[in-house]
């Protein structure tokens, strides 16, 4: 307890002769953990997955960028908030993506399914990412200067995970 440990960070971007990747610890697990849920989700949903990585990705990208455009510190609340963005909008994914495979498995077909999936699953869509914005406009009343950057990612990153759940991924499944 008497030693004091030097703060340390690893840098995702190496500037030299030419701009490259370093290869932290940390984009590492990153790549892991998006190939591993990206593998778990083509194994239940094939081709949907698709959809479903793609608007999970385009949502916590979003969330990083409200946190740039609004001038933020970056800090372990908005790695935290980007996560919940992230699985917020994974959770809406999966909702569409079940509810597209129990209409199929009804015998409807898939421009039906699709239709029917996209009415029974805009509730709990709205639902997951209402929660998750108003999880971030709490923290952003009620906390202090830490949670703005949670507040950025979470109520800007859920309204666009909202968005795009409800239009980008029915209109992907309709392709």
């Amino acid at each position: 307890y008497q030693k004091d440990a030097a703060p340390i960070y690893e840098s995702l971007i190496g500037l030299g002769m030419h701009l490259h990747l370093n290869w932290s610890a940390t984009l590492v697990a990153t790549l892991v953990a998006i190939l591993v849920i990206s593998a778990l989700l083509a194994t239940f949903y094939r081709l949907g997955s698709l959809s479903g990585i793609t608007t999970t990705i385009l949502s916590t990208f979003a969330g990083i960028c409200f946190i740039v455009l609004f001038g933020v510190e970056f800090n372990t609340a908005a790695i935290i908030g980007l996560i919940l963005t992230a699985v917020a909008s994974l959770v809406s994914s999966v909702i569409y993506c079940n509810k597209l495979k129990e209409e199929a498995y009804k015998g409807r077909s898939l421009k039906k399914a699709n239709t029917e999936a996209a009415k029974k699953s805009m509730l709990p869509i709205v639902d997951v990412n209402v929660v998750v914005i108003v999880i971030g406009a709490v923290m952003y009343l009620i906390g202090g200067v830490l949670f703005k950057a949670f507040a950025a990612a979470t109520v800007l990153g859920g309204v666009v995970s909202l968005v795009l759940n409800l239009t980008l991924l029915r209109g992907m499944m309709w392709l």
